[in-house]
């Protein structure tokens, strides 16, 4: 909404430079009042109450209203009070036939009207078209802090986060842009959560002692992140005061309010004692005020402003700085004064004040807890992580608790109790974050199972080799034809040297067991059967190589002379390979394709 400071300040330049219906055509957009009956009431509601904060300027809506502007609404507000009879008219001739400003009465001008269901699809479209409108007049006020605060907390209602409403801002090009991140950062963490109640009370007071006025960069960042050094403590509702307090400076400097500085900061840090007093009188005034159902909601803002106002130039001692001639001895003064003005009409105020539930990245310093403040204030603390301590060397902490009272971290000796200790808000700054890792003696129950007398990957290689070497044993202790065959090549096969009979030639199939495989082509005692490394070039046998004929046979369903069976030797089915008819000296073993191992000497039938 807009302020009727600024509308008169911009309405009188209009009158000075004269007024272009062409340029003011640029930028009228209006939108639809809604047709949702409730919405609608709400909106012409909300034009009531501007006009009676204004009533000296502003005239009432007159119930005839079908559209809100969007762009140019300090021209078309000051026309519309003009034509009503709000402002003086003998001081000038824009009334007179013919003038610029008495066409525009009779006859309008130009608008590009929105429908209201534009605002029900993108409800930020609003807001976009009036901060980008604004910056395209030659004659516009500039977007003041309080304007892109209010703009932050628009787009966060209708469900930004908070760096998408810092973008949207920004492409109204405020002339606050190259500071935004300071705006949006206060009013994430001091304007009262989630639905930042104190941003109207700002934008509310900046419209009470004239036209709008800039903070400036410079205090802007200040109020932003000064560190009052209070414990468990971020002082939001004194940083409030401050910044209404500087908007009410009488001293302005090209358009930027003068007031405090960083070392009225500084000074107030020193009076501990009073700055907590003032915080907690404050917070405790902004509940009250809200209850305050007697009072109109500009009486509001004004009886709480004038408390934040004399609050702080009580605490920075700059009195005589304010618009005010009466100086306060103490801040009882300030607060009995405060009571008198919120009591005429109500004698009974309570103090108390719902809280609403935090959610997004909005936080609400005003009604927090001092264990929510602390980690705020000291943003390296984390339930769960581990830290240290200089006055506790070589020990490894975790935060377990954080409460009003203060953090409890605890460590863990090895094979001895836990030790515990806690720190008051002002002894956290010696708590640092550490990546190192707490050390955990482990529970021996579950590490039992795996020392080397009892686990599996220590025994199971052991019973490996011992069967190995018995399935070593078994093989050689067959009769050996290794003399009745040659190998030949290349490649590598076998053949006979000698003429053998039928059934004679046994070849056994000697080589690495492993660890069962189902898919394994040979199995032996219960484990998969290999063959050794293959030498393909007979010039580089050496000792790293075994040779076994079985592996060297070859397989075809061609003119077979072996088959394959098995033979049992000391509990092993071994497998074999065993000449199905006799074959001549130098005639070439092969192994029939399809044959499958039989075991000899079995009595076992199939069933049937």
């Amino acid at each position: 909404m807009l302020n009727g400071f600024d509308m008169l300040a911009k309405g009188e330049r209009i009158l000075s430079q004269g007024l272009r219906k062409d340029l003011l055509e640029c930028s009228a957009v209006a939108i639809g009042l809604s047709s949702n009956s409730t919405i609608r009431e709400q909106q012409v509601e909300a034009n009531h109450k501007l006009a009676a904060q204004f009533s000296t300027c502003i005239s009432m809506p007159q119930g005839k209203e079908l559209f809100m502007t969007v762009g140019s609404s300090h021209t078309t507000c000051f026309l519309k009070s003009l034509m009503y009879g709000k402002l003086e008219q003998s001081s000038n001739s824009c009334m007179q036939p013919g003038h610029p400003v008495q066409e525009a009465l009779v006859s309008g001008w130009n608008w590009l009207i929105l429908s209201d269901v534009l605002e029900q699809q993108w409800p930020g479209l609003p807001l976009l078209y009036s901060s980008v409108l604004n910056n395209s007049n030659s004659v516009h006020v500039a977007s003041t802090e309080m304007e892109a605060l209010a703009t932050l907390q628009k787009y966060m209602a209708s469900g930004k986060s908070m760096q998408e409403a810092i973008t949207l801002c920004k492409q109204g090009e405020p002339v606050c842009k190259s500071y935004i991140d300071a705006i949006a950062m206060f009013a994430q963490k001091f304007c009262g959560g989630t639905d930042m109640p104190m941003v109207g009370f700002l934008v509310g007071f900046s419209k009470v002692y004239g036209e709008s006025q800039r903070l400036g960069s410079e205090f802007t960042r200040l109020i932003a992140h000064y560190d009052f050094r209070l414990d468990a403590n971020l002082a939001p509702c004194f940083r409030i005061a401050c910044m209404a307090a500087q908007m009410s400076s009488p001293k302005v400097v090209d358009g930027v309010a003068k007031m405090i500085y960083k070392s009225d900061l500084d000074a107030a840090k020193k009076r501990k004692q009073e700055l907590q007093e003032s915080e907690e009188g404050l917070r405790d005034a902004w509940h009250v005020t809200q209850l305050a159902g007697h009072l109109s909601e500009h009486e509001k803002i004004q009886v709480f402003g004038r408390l934040c106002v004399r609050t702080v130039l009580w605490m920075l001692g700059k009195q005589k700085a304010g618009r005010e001639e009466r100086e306060w001895a103490s801040f009882a003064g300030i607060r009995d004064a405060f009571a008198d003005e919120l009591m005429k009409k109500d004698a009974k105020p309570s103090s108390s004040a719902s809280v609403l539930p935090a959610k997004s990245d909005i936080v609400n310093m005003v009604d927090a807890s001092k264990a929510s403040i602390m980690l705020v204030q000291y943003d390296h603390l984390e339930v769960g992580s581990n830290y240290t301590n200089e006055d506790h060397p070589n020990k490894v902490w975790t935060l377990t608790k954080v409460a009003d009272e203060g953090c409890t971290f605890e460590h863990q000796p090895l094979c001895q109790p836990a030790e515990s200790v806690s720190a008051v808000a002002s002894e956290l700054k010696k708590w640092k974050r550490t990546k190192k890792p707490v050390l955990i003696c482990y529970d021996q129950a579950k590490t039992h199972d795996f020392m080397y007398e009892s686990s599996p990957a220590a025994s199971e290689p052991v019973e490996l080799a011992k069967k190995q070497v018995k399935f070593y044993e078994a093989c050689c202790s067959l009769a050996n034809c290794s003399s009745m065959v040659s190998f030949f090549g290349p490649p590598m096969n076998v053949c006979a040297n000698e003429n053998i009979a039928k059934n004679k030639l046994k070849l056994v199939a000697y080589g690495q067991l492993s660890k069962l495989d189902p898919n394994s082509i040979h199995k032996v005692g219960g484990y998969s059967l290999y063959p050794f490394k293959t030498c393909t070039d007979i010039d580089k046998l050496n000792n790293t190589f075994v040779l076994v004929p079985f592996w060297f046979i070859k397989v075809s369903s061609q003119n077979p002379n072996m088959s394959l069976s098995v033979v049992k030797k000391d509990g092993f089915e071994i497998p074999c390979m065993t000449n199905s008819r006799a074959v001549k000296a130098g005639e070439v073993l092969v192994c029939e394709a399809a044959a499958q191992p039989k075991a000899k000497a079995s009595n076992k039938r199939k069933a049937s």
